[in-house]
């Protein structure tokens, strides 16, 4: 059977019961559909923020104000009032995809973390309804950190030749190293300088230390809510076990890792565990 999602988080779908998987499914397309529109090289900021619109416009209908436009929109609406998804957690999201929509720099890591919470923690909040522990944000928020940080070095090779930066300018000034020789590194075909490797090294430390205050979250969790937070578990795991990936590259990874078989089938039975065993 193939996943209903191309994703590194699907396999930790499957630990939902339905008609939450199908939302949680739905809720994924939706957010992914919105970060599409404004991503890509070929989207000028302009472009970008008027796409971004559309997405705003999107959530205004999802609330009951004006008509459903998009396929993704249409198949979310009926969860939305059923699992008691918040309007400002959607905003939030937006809110963070505007900053590529402007082609915003981060200055600090307080605005990576800003980002962040904007691209992934908002989601996994939206997400936490539909699993049943909307009280769970704390987890929600340092996991979605650590699995934004985890993409953005998955990534790093592909937007830094897109001239897209991630990581915060204070990392460079810190390692040395400008914008400009971030992007050359990206295009060369030889060993990164030690300045970008300081700076990949940093972002690395830092998805580490957000996955370890997830950890830290989620033991705060009560047993009642830890046992509706398999799905969450899952991709806990499986993004852990890929940040391992993609630390075994270059400090700019030539590939798109992704968590080997083993990996997901283990990251998996431990989040199943987790819920078996809270408490």
């Amino acid at each position: 059977m193939g996943w209903p999602i191309r994703s590194s988080f699907a396999p930790a779908f499957w630990l939902l019961p339905e008609p939450r998987r199908t939302a949680l499914i739905a809720l994924h397309r939706f957010c992914r559909a919105a970060d599409e529109a404004v991503d890509g090289t070929a989207t000028s900021a302009s472009a970008a923020a008027l796409r971004l619109d559309g997405w705003r416009h999107e959530v205004c209908a999802l609330y009951g104000q004006g008509a459903l436009a998009t396929p993704e929109g249409r198949a979310l609406a009926p969860f939305v009032s059923r699992y008691g998804m918040k309007r400002p957690d959607f905003e939030t999201l937006l809110d963070g995809l505007s900053l590529d929509a402007r082609g915003e720099t981060l200055e600090t890591e307080d605005d990576l973390a800003r980002y962040c919470l904007g691209v992934a923690a908002a989601p996994g909040f939206l997400s936490l309804s539909i699993f049943g522990c909307p009280e769970a944000r704390a987890y929600a928020q340092r996991l979605g950190l650590a699995l934004q940080m985890t993409n953005i070095l998955r990534d790093a090779r592909e937007d830094l030749t897109a001239g897209r930066l991630y990581f915060p300018l204070d990392d460079l000034r810190a390692a040395g190293v400008s914008r400009d020789e971030m992007a050359a590194a990206a295009r060369s075909r030889e060993g990164e300088p030690e300045g970008v490797r300081r700076v990949i090294e940093r972002g690395r430390s830092r998805a580490r230390d957000w996955f370890a205050q997830a950890e830290t979250a989620y033991a705060a969790e009560p047993a009642t809510t830890r046992r509706l937070l398999g799905a969450a578990r899952g991709m806990h795991y499986l993004y852990r076990a890929l940040l391992d990936r993609v630390a075994m590259e270059s400090p700019l990874p030539r590939r798109r890792a992704r968590p080997s078989r083993g990996q997901v089938l283990s990251g998996v039975l431990r989040a199943w565990r987790d819920t078996a065993l809270a408490g």
